[in-house]
């Protein structure tokens, strides 16, 4: 999903999110083996466009929770791949605990 003013993209982030938007999604997807959804019928999805001053309010306080969830994903990934590498030493023997301290932050 892409905003055309890129100051709603928040805004339209959260409303993909929505329950009503993800029943109007999977209501109207096509196929059956593995459904999609028809983004010429998604786009027709009816939204309410506030105003500057509430667009402004909204990503005040949106866009430092995206920015953190962002942010909070790429500790994740990190921390993942740190875990897919140490475990299969630790559980092999080949690398101690106090080793795999040193390479934890």
């Amino acid at each position: 999903i892409k905003a055309t003013d890129e100051r709603f993209f928040p805004y339209a982030l959260q409303i993909s999110f929505c329950d009503t938007f993800i029943d109007y999604a999977t209501v109207t997807s096509k196929g059956t083996k593995m459904p999609r959804a028809d983004w010429e019928v998604l786009k027709k999805f009816p939204i309410f466009k506030p105003t500057d001053q509430l667009i402004e309010k909204f990503n005040e306080i949106s866009l430092p929770i995206l920015e953190q969830i962002n942010s909070l994903s790429e500790v994740n990934r990190l921390l993942t791949k740190t875990r897919n590498l140490l475990l299969p030493r630790l559980i092999s023997g080949k690398l101690s605990i106090k080793q795999a301290e040193a390479f934890t932050p």
